[in-house]
């Protein structure tokens, strides 16, 4: 240690009005990189009045200072001081290595690049390596709680990004190959719950999915569920469920002997997820199949054409898991979907989304302004018109903008006359 800073530093220590002084020193050096700026100092001590003073003869009587770094630093190198290295003595003073906060930001960013380097090394060549690379590169997909966990404890992490990538290795992205949710996760993890959609380990995997799939992290349950089937996995096998009627379905080459007896019976039949896992073809007579959005509706319109028995569904509202299963093993054997919904902002949100998956196999049902004039009815949907600005079918934009217009919601119940015409004359 240099002779001058040892004597400066035996000085420093022995007034101990200084030490408030060089603590505001030495996090403007850090913060700035340099010995400049200026520091605050409140509620002064009567040897840090009689210190500063002697810089500046006004400060003697005040009690809050804003002090110049650089006019401190001109009077206490001086004398017996001058040409000292002042950082060199606030490192030793403070046993501090000084870092600066830039400099602290870069050894941090250093260390969580080997890190992760390192983490992408063994995840080389898998789906997921595919996602972690792309989540870290575009700050996305999961970035933020990475990062977050990290900071938290970098083993915990390293455990956690292991069994996204174990998770995400495994999954079949086969909708005709589907594992429930619970299941698949006690496979990876030995813990029926760990990628629960409400934990953060579950929202990360679906970051993961999303990732892979190229689509947006979901914004509600409906679109996470549809996110994890895309991904060959299923929440609820049993309870999550379509009603259905006039169907015929296959195994392998045989019928269904379930769905042939409720057709014989001409009766509705239920059908959830588990059972159209099993199920290889559905078909609709005549290729056409009647979807109703409402459940009421369903049942009359089922009992004003039992005796043609047409194949109708019912989604009971927003379109699960399994009423999707079963719309998509209709559509690859060639059926024509005729969907119809409620003059709402989020009938013709499920309209449009269905529009948008099925294109030209699906057909737009009753929802033109002649419809909608013939049963508005005094329900306001004011607060909900954004909805319908997020309509993206080109179809749906007449009677979008006339219910913008008209700011009233209309019910699918008034127009079961019409249903059953249509389908008699189909």
């Amino acid at each position: 240690m240099d002779d001058k800073v040892k004597e400066a530093i035996c000085f420093l220590k022995k007034h101990k009005g200084y030490t408030r002084i060089l603590k505001g020193i030495r996090d403007k050096y850090k913060q700035l990189g340099k010995l400049s700026g200026m520091i605050l100092l409140e509620d002064l001590s009567h040897e840090e009045g009689i210190i500063l003073g002697a810089i500046n003869h006004k400060f003697y009587a005040e009690k809050t200072v804003r002090l110049s770094v650089k006019k401190f630093l001109d009077y206490f190198c001086k004398g017996k001081f001058e040409g000292i290295d002042f950082v060199e003595v606030l490192k030793i003073y403070f046993k501090d290595d000084l870092l600066t906060n830039k400099e602290l930001k870069e050894i941090r960013k250093n260390k969580i690049e080997i890190y992760f380097n390192n983490v992408l090394k063994e995840f080389e060549g898998t789906k997921g390596y595919l996602w972690l690379k792309t989540a870290l590169e575009e700050k996305k997909y999961g970035y933020n709680t990475i990062i977050k966990k990290y900071e938290e404890n970098p083993d915990t992490l390293k455990y956690l990004l292991t069994n996204i990538r174990n998770a995400v290795n495994n999954l079949s992205f086969s909708k005709n190959r589907l594992t429930p949710l619970a299941l698949f996760s006690s496979n990876i993890t030995k813990d029926a719950h760990y990628f629960d959609i409400h934990k953060m380990e579950g929202k990360l995997f679906i970051h993961a999915i999303c990732c892979i799939i190229g689509e947006k992290y979901p914004s509600n349950a409906e679109e996470i569920n549809e996110i994890l089937y895309r991904a060959g996995i299923v929440r609820d096998e049993i309870s999550n469920s379509t009603i259905t009627f006039g169907l015929r379905a296959y195994i392998g080459k045989e019928e269904h002997l379930g769905f042939k007896s409720f057709l014989e019976l001409k009766e509705p039949l239920q059908l959830s997820i588990k059972n159209l896992s099993s199920i290889r073809k559905i078909k609709a007579k005549n290729n056409k199949a009647f979807v109703f959005e409402n459940p009421t509706v369903f049942s009359r319109v089922m009992q004003k054409t039992i005796d043609i028995s047409p194949s109708l569904i019912c989604t009971s509202g927003q379109i699960n898991i399994s009423s999707l299963m079963l719309l998509d093993k209709l559509v690859e054997e060639g059926t024509v979907l005729y969907y119809s919904g409620d003059f709402d902002p989020e009938g013709l949100q499920i309209a449009d989304k269905l529009k948008i998956r099925y294109k030209e196999k699906l057909v737009l049902w009753r929802f033109s302004v002649e419809d909608y004039r013939a049963i508005k009815g005094e329900v306001s949907i004011k607060g909900r018109e954004k909805k319908l600005l997020s309509i993206k079918s080109d179809e749906l934009f007449p009677i979008r903008d006339f219910m913008l217009k008209e700011g009233k919601a209309g019910y699918q119940e008034l127009l079961i006359e019409r249903y059953i015409l249509d389908i008699r004359k189909k």
